[in-house]
């Protein structure tokens, strides 16, 4: 269907002003040689939300680009979105044309980074910390191991050094974080034998070597 025959709603106008705007400015996600990737959870945290099914119609209709940037472990999909050239022209055609030249993305990327959700990435972050502190006592015959407890000292210590800054800001950890992580194989835990409830979590070598999407901030 022809865009001019379209009916576009404001959601899909939304998500491809932002993910326009958002390369033209270098921001976002870099993959594949370019900034100006996002995920659902970034576009929807810009906006209002209810774009579950946008992004992926905006992407059948050639608008936006897309790359699956899934821990090597996790089942599904995890896209982050791009504005293809199609997606310029389409809203240049309404006047709205970014400041900037829109490069476009490499086809392919030997390495992909990872995402992963904000505050799941900063767990991750931390325990790779605790992983490398030496002051960390040894359990379970190995390093690097923390209860729940502690990490969310380590998040408090965290906040107090760098900022509440997005990109630098790490949230509180509960459960659901922590089995995020455990489920996409990036950390491990282990039950305490000798205290009932208590649950100790240690980053794996997935978890400390994978590559994760660092998300940069527009002007």
């Amino acid at each position: 269907m022809a865009e001019s025959r379209w009916r576009w709603t404001r959601r899909e106008w939304d998500a491809l002003l932002f993910l326009g705007q958002l390369a033209a400015d270098r921001a976002g996600y870099q993959l594949r040689g370019v900034r100006g990737w996002a995920h659902l959870n970034d576009v929807q945290e810009a906006s209002a939300g209810g774009y579950f099914e946008v992004l992926p119609r905006l992407h059948a209709r050639g608008l936006l680009d897309r790359a699956d940037v899934r821990a090597p472990n996790r089942v599904r999909s995890e896209w982050v979105y791009r504005i293809t050239m199609r997606g310029v022209q389409v809203a240049g055609a309404q006047g709205l044309k970014p400041h900037r030249a829109i490069p476009a993305p490499r086809l392919a990327e030997a390495e992909p980074a990872v995402y992963a959700p904000s505050r799941q990435r900063g767990a991750l972050l931390l325990l790779r910390a605790a992983y490398d502190d030496t002051a960390v006592p040894v359990h379970f015959g190995g390093r690097g191991w923390v209860t729940g407890r502690e990490l969310g000292a380590r998040v408090e210590a965290a906040n107090r050094l760098c900022g509440r800054q997005r990109g630098s800001v790490f949230y509180a950890v509960d459960g659901t974080d922590l089995r995020w992580l455990a489920d996409n194989g990036l950390v491990e835990r282990r039950e305490d034998p000798t205290r009932p409830h208590v649950v100790w979590w240690r980053v794996t070598e997935l978890g400390r070597t994978v590559v994760l999407l660092e998300w940069k901030p527009g002007p």
